[in-house]
């Protein structure tokens, strides 16, 4: 009885061999591929700042090949959101936070964006004053534009706020004919109805340059200047801001390595030049 045990083991371990190898094997490839698998980060931005960061999203991943960067652009809100609750690793916000936000969220300075008054090329009109973009804004006709279709923006994204607060309505909502979402949407719809409305300059200037039937309208008399050059006294501007989480907040994420070598990037002279390139200006 002990021969035909010991005759059966011996036979079972023969089988398992083979067996234990492919396991081995196996596994093997798997722990390959994990270590070989790209890993990712997460941007979540303002429209606005969508150009800039998928221009350094190039950049960084030809320096970092085993890294792909993802880039979603909701909306200031939902970027400032992402960032506290850890489904985005950064960001970037165009409008400034409030109190409750800075405590989640640290708001680093990247750029000076200004406010464009883009309008339909056929509007007779080359200046606009901040009186008359809040009447306009309260829902009034202003003399020669009364018939002129007036887009706005939706409120959760940065450019609405900035621009509300810019020409002094912050407690005040903004009326318009019609809402875009994102600024190329704002644009499509200013050429469609031969209105007028309010975009970040960078898109605005983008979107002439690719002959658009648009202008971009003084304030105030007052122009927006080059890229490199932009007018501190144009009434219209506002500060983008780098968003990571801010450290010590319990239960919220940290910042993770990927995300603080995307901000050295984009506050490196590469990065300073790209942002010119992009239309804005880097912050002081």
């Amino acid at each position: 009885m002990h021969r035909i045990g010991t005759t059966k083991r011996k036979a079972g371990g023969g089988r398992l061999k083979p067996f234990m190898a492919l396991v081995a094997t196996l596994a093997f490839l798997l722990q390959l591929g994990a270590c070989s698998e790209r890993q990712t980060l997460d941007l979540s931005t303002a429209t606005t700042a969508t150009p800039l960061l998928m221009a350094m999203a190039e950049i960084y991943e030809e320096t970092n090949p085993g890294v792909s960067v993802t880039i979603v652009g909701s909306g200031s809100s939902v970027a400032i959101l992402d960032v506290a609750a850890g489904s985005a690793e950064a960001g970037v916000s165009a409008r400034e936070p409030t109190s409750s936000e800075l405590r989640r969220v640290s708001f680093i300075p990247l750029a000076i964006d200004q406010i464009a008054i883009v309008a339909h090329e056929s509007v007779e009109r080359d200046n606009i004053t901040i009186d008359e973009l809040q009447t306009i804004s309260r829902g009034f006709g202003v003399d020669d534009l009364e018939e002129v279709t007036f887009i706005g923006k939706a409120a959760a994204h940065g450019t609405y706020q900035a621009f509300q607060s810019s020409i002094g309505l912050s407690d005040e909502p903004l009326l318009a004919d019609a809402i875009g979402g994102s600024n190329g949407e704002v644009l499509n719809l200013i050429v469609a109805t031969r209105g007028m409305g309010y975009v970040s300059i960078a898109d605005a200037e983008r979107a002439i340059a690719s002959g658009e039937p648009l202008k971009v309208l003084s304030v105030n008399g007052v122009t927006t200047g080059l890229p490199s050059e932009r007018n501190a006294h144009y009434p219209l501007a506002r500060t983008l801001y780098f968003l990571l989480p801010r450290p010590g907040v319990e239960l919220g994420p940290d910042t993770t390595p990927f995300a603080r070598e995307f901000l050295q990037l984009l506050q490196s002279p590469e990065g300073q030049n790209a942002i010119q390139e992009a239309g804005f200006t880097p912050a002081p």
